[in-house]
């Protein structure tokens, strides 16, 4: 039984490497999926969904979510020398950013 009455997640999306975490997802019956693809390429998908080339804004982040805010503001780091465009950013503190890269290209192309 279910504390508080709190209603099951209709979906969780994440890292597919994060297979505990799957388990633990369908253990509590809540769905999980996710979608392998390039780092680039959903980084691409999200900043598209910022601001696309039109100047449409189709993804709003509530201005509580200030991690996430953070994350996107400061951007991803690169290796030193390197091209944003072209190269995987360097693991850090993304991990926000990661979360809302992940159900992007899951959920919104």
């Amino acid at each position: 039984m279910r504390e508080h009455n709190v209603p099951i997640p209709e979906i969780a999306v994440g890292s597919p490497e994060a297979k505990e975490m799957q388990g633990r997802f369908r253990l509590a019956d809540i769905p999980a999926r996710n979608k392998v693809h390039q780092v680039k390429d959903g980084i691409d998908l999200v900043r598209s969904l910022i601001l696309d080339g039109n100047g449409m804004r189709l993804l709003k982040v509530n201005r509580r979510c200030k991690n996430l805010i953070r994350e996107i503001t400061e951007g991803y780091v690169y290796p030193e020398g390197g091209k944003r465009d072209a190269e995987k950013p360097l693991d850090g503190n993304d991990h926000a950013a990661d979360a809302l890269r992940y159900w992007c290209f899951l959920r919104a192309r």
